[in-house]
């Protein structure tokens, strides 16, 4: 169905080319894809020049002009008056954005075994306008500033507006299953047709979303109390975000700049049961939704959230985490990455000199880096410290040290068992002798000791943790030791697995790490 799918809509954006000139007037045209700085407007419909001449027989093929009259579709796509479909009453529908900006798509495939409805969100709930359920695959690529639909034998069916979706016509809302560019997702899908490409939408309940989110959030194996918490957690975050994304189209993306959202593949029963036992529960605080920031490693503290990002929030409070699980790291980066990275954040630096933690909180976490070059030194704060110096998936937290150089890797230290000879505590300016299990006596000094465990070395003239110390960073590379990882605001969702196997409910665990909220019916 797939190929054959593709092969007729190369034949039919000829068709459309051509039938769509009678159109001209009636969809406005969107020259370029929306962007950040763009806010996404809705076609406008005007009258047609002229009506169709003639009726539409029956059996005969159908195009643009014969399926639109007066700017809207006729009669034989209407919605019976004595069609019943179940409604969902009070779900929240948002959009969530599959394909926007540069992965926007020129063509879009959506398939559903149940066929579709057209419908449009009103008050909350969704009002059929059009029946297609004599559909069960349609094909949508832009066409003069509007998304055309395509049945399966490339005849043009109608344009759907921005407002619209296809909706599954499964009757049971728990079964409206479609499959779009070959993923399935719940619900409905939307388009938002610029220029050339199509931004695709899911159009979903928040319920439904968070199935297709919290295993990819927190993993199915986590106990029920945390996935419990996560899903509290996911759904405030998702209601107190609305329209993140609205200069798209959209609500939320499905990325991690969101929440990850995988659509159906990625829901479990685990899950699933997770998010049905807290259905319609949100977080709190002062009259307002909380917004359930989370992240994955503690380092022993959360972060208030203004020592993160610029908005200072009351349930954004950090704390000592009791429940922290030990998470260790290590990284390092080059003078020329940083740079790079400098003028992604909108600096102009020079050749990097020398980088070195400026300001620490008290908790220990980084509040900013003093960056010296040959043009002027550049100070960084607060979350853009992370992003400055590599990005997060090389320095993870703002819970780190900064060296000058390397601890050795685990093959440069003695293998086997090492024992000590002579005094039990040397001065860090001392040497000492080691009995390795080749039986040869080594002398080394203390500042050249190192211990590992094959995954983290620690120098033996420092101790752990606390005093761990900084370095100025002088020579083309910028080493890290760090604790913890993410942003360190609100739930680490490890801590939230220990607090649950430590037998504490969901609800102790989302007041634990969120201050002074309350949890509540979203519908309330």
């Amino acid at each position: 169905m797939m190929k054959r799918m593709i092969a007729l809509l190369c034949a039919a954006v000829l068709f459309l080319s051509a039938a769509a000139v009678s159109f001209a007037d009636e969809w406005e045209r969107v020259d370029e894809a929306p962007g950040p700085e763009e806010r996404v407007e809705e076609n406008e419909e005007n009258d047609p020049e002229e009506d169709p001449e003639e009726p539409v027989e029956e059996g005969e093929e159908t195009g643009p002009a014969d399926v639109f009259e007066n700017g809207a579709a006729q009669d034989i796509f209407s919605i019976p008056e004595d069609l019943q479909v179940p409604s969902q009453e009070d779900a929240l529908w948002l959009r969530i954005g599959l394909k926007y900006g540069s992965s926007a798509v020129s063509a879009s495939i959506c398939e559903c075994q149940d066929g579709f409805y057209i419908a449009r969100i009103e008050d909350g709930e969704y009002v059929l306008t059009h029946d297609l359920t004599m559909y069960s695959a349609v094909a949508c690529m832009p066409s003069d500033g509007g998304a055309a639909l395509l049945g399966s034998d490339g005849t043009f069916i109608t344009f759907l507006q921005s407002d619209q979706m296809l909706l599954s016509a499964a009757e049971d809302p728990d079964e409206r299953i479609i499959t779009i560019d070959e993923k399935q997702y719940r619900d409905g899908v939307s388009y938002i047709a610029a220029g050339d490409v199509l931004t695709v939408i899911n159009r979903i309940t928040l319920e439904h979303y968070l199935l297709g989110v919290i295993a990819n959030e927190m993993g199915a194996y986590y106990p029920e109390e945390a996935l419990k918490a996560q899903s509290v957690a996911a759904r405030s975050f998702t209601v107190a975000n609305l329209n993140k994304h609205r200069y798209y189209g959209f609500d939320l993306c499905d990325s991690t700049n969101c929440q990850v959202y995988r659509g159906v593949s990625s829901e479990t029963v685990q899950t699933t049961a997770a998010v049905q036992a807290t259905d319609d529960l949100v977080m709190r605080s002062e009259g307002k939704i909380a917004s359930g920031m989370y992240y994955a490693y503690s380092s022993g503290h959360t972060l208030n959230s203004e020592d993160v990002w610029t908005t200072s929030s009351s349930y954004l409070k950090g704390i000592t985490d009791e429940y922290a699980g030990e998470y260790i790291w290590r990284a390092s980066v080059s003078f020329d990455t940083i740079k790079g990275k400098l003028q992604d954040l909108g600096y102009r630096p020079g050749d990097i000199l020398s980088v070195q933690v400026k300001e620490r909180l008290e908790n220990t976490a980084v509040r900013s880096i003093l960056i010296e070059t040959d043009s002027g030194d550049i100070t960084v704060e607060k979350w853009s410290v992370v992003s400055a110096l590599g990005g997060s998936s090389l320095v993870k937290s703002q819970f780190f040290y900064i060296g000058n150089s390397d601890y050795p890797q685990a093959d440069d230290v003695l293998e086997g068992t090492v024992y000590t000879t002579g005094k039990a505590s040397y001065d860090a300016d001392e040497a000492f002798c080691v009995l390795g299990s080749d039986g040869i006596v080594h002398e080394i000094a203390v500042e050249d000791a190192y211990v590992t465990n094959g995954k983290t070395t620690l120098s033996a003239a420092s101790q752990m943790n606390s005093s761990y110390s900084d370095e100025i960073a002088e020579d083309g590379t910028v080493y890290f030791t760090g604790f913890g990882f993410g942003h360190g605001v609100g739930m680490p969702q490890v801590s939230a697995r220990n607090m649950a196997n430590a037998g504490k409910s969901f609800r102790q665990i989302l007041q634990y790490y969120y201050t002074d909220i309350t949890i509540e019916h979203y519908s309330d």
